[in-house]
Formats: C-alpha cells, structure tokens, sequence
C-alpha cells in the first residue's frame, strides 16, 4: 500500500455549482489542482509500507533538507533558493506566518494563499515540503505565556481555552483544533510537492515545563482507536484520522523533543517516526550529533521495525549564544560529520539542521555573524563592507554543508538497504548500510569528535594511513570495486577491487585521510574478454588426447583506432589464468601485438590433455585475474577431432 501518491494524473472535470474544477486522482479521493503556475513538478515521491525510505520516481532515496524559517512569506525566497541547491526537502512549520482568522477552529484564507506562494517556490526550487501543522510553543503557557495569551484559543480572546492542557481532553477546543487541521489539509493538500503531513512537532511541550511522557500520563479511552492511549498521543490519532480522511494517499508523523522515545506513539498509526537530535543534550553520545544520529536511528529502526526521519537537529540549542557549538571556528567539521552520518544511518534523510538552517535568530530577527565579535567571521566581505543594511546569517554560512554528500548520493538506489557490520580498528568509528550488491559506508577518526574536557579545537584532525575496515555482506560476488569519496569535496578518489572471504566479509584497506573518509562498494560481473583459441588455424581443432601446447590470445580491445582501450590484454595476471573444464594453467605466457592492430596482447600456452576438453565440447571458455584482482572471463568455440571423436 502506498502512502504517498503525487503523480500527475488525467485531467477530468466535475461540475461544482458554476465552477469547472480540474482535480488529479490520487487512491480514488479527487484531490484539487495545484495552484502553482505551471512549470517543472518534481518527480513523484511515495512512501510504501514495509520499505524505510521514500521512493522518488519510484527508486527509493534518502533526502537531504532542510528547516528554513521566515516570519514573512517573502523572506522565504532567498532561502528556499539556496536549498535547492543541493537539498530535495524542507520542513515548513506553517505557523512561522502570522494567521488572522476570525475564530478558534477557522482557516484564514490570506494566511492559506501566502502558503500557496511559499509551497509553489519551493516546488519551482525542486524541494519537496514536510508541512508541520502545529507547534508546541502555541500551547505553553510556561515557556511562552505572551504567545499563549495572544492565541485565538484563549478564553481571553473569546476562545474555547482556559489553558494550553484542553487541547488533550474532548470538548470544545480539540474539537476547534481538529477542525482547523483538517481545513488545513483540504485548502494545502493540491500542492503536488506536499510529501506528508507532521502534525504536531514536540508534542510533549504541550503545556507547562514538565514532559508528557512519564508515570503521570495515564492511558484512557481513545475513541480514534478504541484502545487506551495517552490523551495526548489520542489527539495526534484524532488528527491523524481527519488527515487521511481528507488526504488519504500521503503519509502522516508526529513529533517529540530531542531522541526522547514515547512507545504509545512509535507504535501507533504514525507512517514514520521522528528524532530532533541535539548534541549538547543528553542521552546524546559523549556529545556527538554525528554518533547519536547513528545510534539512534538503527535503535528505533530496529525497536519499531519504522521508517525514521531526523526533524530537526544541531550541535547546540543556544544559538546566538557566542559560545554555542555551531559558532566554534571547527564547528562546521562537526556539522559535515553529522550530515555523512544520516546518510548512511538508515534514516529517510539527512541534514535537517536547527539553526544552521534558517532558525537563526531571536526576537528581533536574523543575527548578524558580523556583530558577535568573531575571529572566524571578521575577514568575510559583508562585515568588512560597510554596508549596515547587509548581514552574515548562519545559514547562508552552512548553505552549501550538504554539498559533498549531495555528490556521494547522486544517483544512489536505497532498494532493500539495511544496516549492516562494520569492523573497524581501534582508530575508527562509523556505519555501513546495502544490500546483496550495493553498499555505502562512513567513517571517522575517533579523536575528531567535539569533548567537553578538551581545549579548543574542538573535532581536530590528524593523518590516518593504513587502516583497515571489514564489511560482512549479505551477496555474493566474484568482484567487489571499492570507490572512495572525499568528504569535504565529495570528489571520487582512487577506487579498488576486494574479494569475498569464506564469511561473505569483505576487508579492505583505506587511503590516507584526515577527518573522515566515505566509500561505496558495488559488485561487479567479470570483464569479459574477447579470446581467441589457436588450435589449427582457421579450424579450431582439438585433439583431447594430444600431448602438446597451443595458444590461447587475449586480445587488447577497443572500439575504434585511436579511441581510450576497452581492456588492456597485458594488465591480466597469466598465473590467475585457467583454461578449459579441468582449470589447466597456462605453461608459459608472452605479451605481444598478435594481431597485429598496434596493441600488446597476452598469448597463454596451454598444455592439451590438461584442459579437460572431450569429444563434444564446442566452446571453450577461460577465467582469470587482473594485476588487480577484477575477475575476467572469455569463451570461444572449437571442434574435437581425433580417437573416439566423431
């Protein structure tokens, strides 16, 4: 079953009142045509039960996004611009725009028409859109008690609410607030780049400082579901219900703070779960956002059997605190570490940054990097400049961080990847994910990692050579080519050929590096060679009994003179050689031009009653090595003569 259906059906026409309507089919529901002007629609995404990641035009992909925030539709643009760059997703908490609605429950349509602005530049940026419907700062009245008391809910507006708390209990103000979802949904959900629906993020913050997860939240009756659930978690069932009915074809998730786990929601109707990673908040590992993303991930994957995606994440919550992680001068190793991470944890996607993507501000707006007094900061040309008017914001700092994964995952099929071993030296830490004949694997030094007790700097790098991973695969190949990526520049570095063990493992050796280092393995089917056997010329006659050598070439190939070789005869290694059924070993060997086109060739002898040949075999076929281990394999035919033969 689908989750999620965005592809452009058939136009068809229903009569409502005097209005024509064109509307796309999407699981049998008409859903609204898009109002954005036409123009390039990103390809089809959807999310399938059982699988882990979406499928974008039906292969399915891991996203990188991100989290931009703007309190005007118009600001949106420039951020939105710079996302599509290298990211696919972004995160819109729609209430990061102001609504005027005129009671508790309404859906303001100004406010819905500035969200078809922001929802159609995104779609003509190639960014698809998680819309996160509401947020727990609305209804905290501890954290943020002048945004509760300015809230069309309150009962000092004329709202249905006496606190922030009725949203959980039946009545008026759930009621009100269902609606409104739903409105929501039924004025947004043409948007043909709309991939789910979040419905509420953070969730446990609903009121007060204290968490909703704990020994005082006591199950009652959810009459969504018909079980005893947390009020709380039956709010998000309710929510989730007037979603489907409405949008039934796109996946539906939640949130809670941080990598905090409420069992009652991870295993209740939600398609998908979601972390909010921090790395300065605990139960993150030893401080490491790149590590708690790993950890945490493959946890809840395997605890919930899920798909998990990272809702938001950063090394810190203190931003524009001068001394937050993300403003430290290696602040941005730590942050491309994280990125690698997510992309080889196991999640739908990766990067979806805090701070570092849009949230950098306070409540006067964008900080301007120029004015904290940086070191870092103080030679970039906008502070230097002059210009007041112009400001260094930290995501456009951060703007291109997902640059170098954006080049490893171009192009990747996630089909049937899972988390698999990786065994590693006492140097190194990192993740692998694949399937039978695909993998992509990450690690890192073990010193480049943010500690609390160090002095500056923090995630220091040192050069590493000569270490050693071991993958155990799931496939079986006769090749493996290993290719190495650059995690800063994302460029390929010199790939290698490793052969399978007895285990199905794979070992292989790492270049230099410093930081961190990326690979993607594939398996490969063996070159195949063009041979020719020269037995009696023009004839290929065998006598299987005769006691002498003949030759067998394997021949230099290209496409056309003066064309890059196709394979190069002289790189194989004539001791890896065997010919015929009984694997006989080449006696002596030469390379030389034989057939006389201008490239070397290599000219194997072999000894007769060696090959294996009988009376009957009409092919012949050979295998073999290259100097560096890619397996080769080449037949051609023949005819047996001699005693016994007919």
């Amino acid at each position: 079953m689908r989750r999620t259906c965005l592809e452009t059906g058939k136009a068809s026409w229903a009569r409502v009142m005097t209005v024509a309507a064109c509307v796309l089919l999407s699981g049998g529901v008409a859903r609204a045509q898009s109002p954005c002007a036409p123009g390039p629609v990103p390809p089809p995404v959807t999310l399938t039960d059982g699988e882990f990641y979406f499928r974008v035009d039906n292969t399915p992909r891991v996203l990188l996004g991100t989290n931009p925030f703007a309190p005007f539709e118009p600001l949106y643009s420039p951020l939105l611009a710079g996302v599509g760059v290298n990211e696919k997703l972004v995160r819109l908490a729609v209430h990061s725009l102001k609504q005027f609605p005129t009671y508790a429950g309404e859906v303001d349509e100004a406010w819905a028409t500035e969200w078809d602005s922001v929802l159609c530049d995104a779609q003509a940026n190639g960014l698809y859109a998680l819309v996160t419907l509401d947020v727990w700062p609305n209804w905290n009245d501890a954290a943020n008690p002048t945004l509760w008391e300015s809230s069309i809910y309150n009962v000092l507006n004329f709202g249905p609410a006496t606190s922030p708390s009725d949203l959980l209990e039946p009545g008026p103000t759930q009621d009100a607030w269902l609606d409104w979802v739903e409105g929501v949904v039924s004025r947004l959900h043409g948007h043909t780049n709309i991939l789910g629906w979040e419905v509420f993020s953070e969730f446990d913050n609903i009121f007060g400082t204290a968490t909703l997860i704990g020994a005082n939240e006591v199950p009652a009756f959810c009459a969504t579901t018909g079980t005893d659930l947390p009020p709380a978690v039956c709010l998000m069932e309710a929510a989730a219900a007037r979603i489907r009915a409405v949008d039934p074809g796109r996946p539906v998730t939640a949130s809670v703070k941080r990598v905090f786990d409420w069992v009652s929601l991870s295993t209740s109707s939600m398609d998908f779960l979601q972390l909010h990673p921090y790395a300065n908040f605990l139960p993150i590992d030893d401080g490491n956002l790149d590590q708690a993303i790993l950890d945490q991930v493959r946890l809840r994957r395997a605890e919930y059997g899920k798909p998990v995606f990272i809702g938001e994440s950063g090394l810190d919550e203190e931003f524009p605190d001068p001394s937050a992680l993300t403003l430290n001068p290696r602040g941005w190793v730590g942050i491309n570490q994280a990125i690698w991470a997510g992309a080889v944890s196991g999640s739908m996607n990766a990067r979806m940054l805090w701070y570092e993507d849009g949230h950098d501000g306070d409540g006067s707006g964008p900080v301007d990097l120029c004015t904290l007094d940086l070191p870092q900061y103080a030679a970039e040309p906008v502070c230097t400049d002059g210009d007041a008017a112009t400001i260094l914001r930290l995501s456009e700092v951060y703007q291109g961080a997902s640059a170098p994964v954006a080049r490893f995952l171009a192009g990747v099929d996630y089909s049937g990847f899972e988390p698999l071993t990786l065994t590693v030296g006492a140097n190194l830490t990192g993740a692998i994910l694949g399937n039978t004949t695909d993998a992509l694997g990450w690690v890192r030094d073990v010193q480049s990692a943010h500690d609390v007790d160090a002095d500056d700097p923090y995630w220091p790098w040192r050069p590493l050579s000569g270490e050693s991973v071991t993958v155990d695969l799931p496939g079986q190949s006769a090749d493996w080519i290993v290719d190495f990526y650059d995690t800063i520049t994302g460029d390929v570095v010199p790939s290698i050929d490793a052969d399978q063990d007895a285990d199905d493992a794979i070992t292989f050796r790492l270049p230099a590096f410093q930081g961190s280092i990326a690979f993607q393995i594939h398996a490969v089917q063996p070159i195949d060679v063009v041979i020719d056997i020269r037995l009696v010329a023009a004839f290929n006659r065998n006598n299987p009994r005769g006691q002498g050598v003949f030759p067998v070439w394997i021949l230099t190939t290209r496409t056309a003179a003066g064309e890059p070789l196709d394979f190069d005869a002289s790189t194989v290694a004539p001791s890896t050689v065997r010919f015929g059924p009984g694997g006989a070993i080449a006696e002596r060997n030469r390379v030389v031009d034989v057939d006389r086109d201008g490239d070397l060739d290599l000219v194997l002898y072999f000894r007769r009653n060696r090959t294996g040949l009988v009376c009957g075999d009409t092919v012949a076929s050979l295998t073999g090595e290259t100097f560096t281990g890619r397996s080769i394999e080449g037949s051609d035919s023949l005819r047996n003569v001699g005693r016994g033969c007919p």
